[in-house]
């Protein structure tokens, strides 16, 4: 079992970098009613409204919704019912990555990373903490659970390549060296903290293989570019 906190930058045995991917501002517009939270965020000629219900103190904890609409005509949908369990609960302000908005769920031991395209549909895969690799456009998350998993989604064809849910090793992040390969730095919850394993990702295969390799050569020197969790902004759990 493990404990995600939406607002707490500390991890243990995660490896971390200060450097964000690249991604641009998206305008908002916030109003906030009693115990709703709704934002409204644009991309290109989308609108993506998320609203968020507090608990009521009798019969939810949480209430969120994603939608996006064109001229006010809805186009796709998602909801969660999110418990506070395994962490805090809710979903997260978003990312604006390759022309995508990328949120994350966090919640009921099941985290999200949830992306909405420039033509409104809304994509859903395990997640909650992401990596992304600017040059293939590939994006890697890893799953907000008590199981350990992963999944890797191509942000050009809008498809998930790889998902595992629920894996020898948990993984703590991702990175690419020795050219276009890309490996996991993982711990087992039954051994030492400090003793890792690596895990090389074989996309064409659709699987992974422990490699005989060591944290000299897969570190934070070649880590792929990820979010700060200073970046998830939960609302549920406030």
């Amino acid at each position: 079992m493990i404990l995600f906190s939406c607002a707490n930058n500390e991890k243990n045995n995660k490896s971390t970098v200060s450097e964000k991917p690249q991604t641009e501002k998206t305008d908002v517009v916030e109003k906030q009613v009693s115990n709703v939270s709704k934002k409204t965020y644009e991309i290109g000629n989308i609108q993506v409204e998320l609203i968020q219900t507090k608990n009521d103190g009798k019969n939810f904890y949480c209430k969120s919704k994603l939608a996006t609409t064109k001229d006010n005509d809805l186009i796709d949908s998602i909801s969660f019912t999110p418990e506070p369990v395994g962490g805090y609960f809710g979903i997260s302000k978003p990312n604006k990555i390759e022309n995508h908005l990328v949120f994350t769920k966090h919640g009921d031991y099941d985290g999200r990373t949830i992306l909405v395209n420039e033509q409104g549909k809304i994509l859903n895969i395990i997640g909650g903490e992401n990596y992304f690799d600017s040059e293939s456009k590939l994006l890697f998350t890893i799953y907000d659970s008590d199981l350990s998993g992963f999944g890797v989604f191509d942000l050009t064809s809008d498809s998930t390549l790889l998902e595992m849910t629920d894996i020898e090793d948990r993984p703590i992040s991702f990175h690419k060296a020795f050219g276009e390969r890309y490996f996991i730095l993982s711990s087992n919850d039954e051994t030492d903290e400090n003793d890792k394993s690596i895990w090389e990702i074989e996309l064409e295969l659709e699987r992974i293989m422990q490699v005989d390799l060591d944290t000299s050569q897969i570190n934070e020197s070649n880590i792929l570019k990820t979010w700060t969790l200073e970046d998830v902004n939960c609302e549920c759990e406030k």
